[in-house]
C-alpha cells in the first residue's frame, strides 16, 4: 500500500492506531493532509471547517477540452433546453460526425468531480449521462455548457462546517448529510 488517510476525533486513539502500525510496518507521517486523490483539503486551524474542492482538477479539464478561455455560464444546465433522444443522430453521416468527439471522456471527467466535490453539477451531468451511448450535437454543446459553468465556479468545493463537526460528534441527529458549497451563496 501506498499511502492512506486516517481520520479521527480521538487523538488519543490516532496516537495508539499509528503506534502499532509502526510496530508492523515501515511507515512515514505526513502529518496533515493537503491533497488526496485529485481533491485539495484545506483547513484554517486544527478545529475549524475542513474544505476539499477540485480546482486544479477542473483547470486541467478545462485545458483538455480547450474550454480555459471561455465565457463562464452562471448555471450548470441551460435554462429552458430539456435534452432528449431526438438530439441523438440518426443518420449514418450524423453519427459519424459525432464519432471523433470526446463525449464519453467528458462525461466521465464531470461525473468525477459531481461525485467528489461538486453536487451543484450532478443534475446536469446526470442527464448527460442518458445520452452517452448515443451523444448528439446538442449533447455536446450541453456538456461544454457544464464546463463553461465550471470555468466561473472552478473554485466552489464542500466545507463540513465547525457547527456541524460539532453536531455530528454529539452522536445521531435528524440532519442527515449537510454540504455546503465553498464560497457559494
Amino acid at each position: 500500500m501506498d499511502d492512506f488517510l486516517l481520520t479521527h476525533n480521538d487523538d488519543s486513539l490516532c496516537e495508539q492506531t499509528i503506534d502499532a502500525l509502526k510496530s508492523e510496518f515501515e511507515i512515514t507521517d505526513l502529518g496533515t493532509p493537503r491533497r488526496l486523490l485529485g481533491l485539495r483539503i484545506t483547513r484554517d486551524n486544527p478545529t475549524g471547517p475542513i474544505s476539499i474542492d477540485q480546482s486544479e482538477t477542473i483547470v486541467d479539464i478545462l485545458r483538455r477540452f480547450k474550454m480555459e478561455q471561455c465565457k463562464p455560464a452562471i448555471t450548470p444546465h441551460q435554462p429552458g433546453l430539456h435534452l432528449t433522444d431526438a438530439m441523438s443522430p440518426t443518420t449514418q453521416a450524423d453519427i459519424d460526425s459525432m464519432k471523433n468527439v470526446p463525449y464519453r471522456v467528458l462525461v466521465g471527467c464531470l461525473l468525477w468531480l459531481a461525485t467528489n466535490t461538486r453536487p451543484d453539477i450532478a443534475h446536469a451531468v446526470g442527464c448527460l449521462c442518458r445520452f452517452s451511448a448515443n451523444p448528439g450535437q446538442q449533447h455536446w454543446t450541453a456538456a461544454k455548457h457544464v464546463l463553461r459553468y465550471l470555468a466561473g465556479t472552478q473554485h466552489y468545493g464542500i466545507t463540513n462546517p465547525t457547527l456541524i463537526n460539532h453536531l455530528l460528534q454529539r452522536g445521531p441527529t435528524q440532519i442527515g448529510l449537510i454540504v455546503q458549497i465553498q464560497d457559494a451563496p
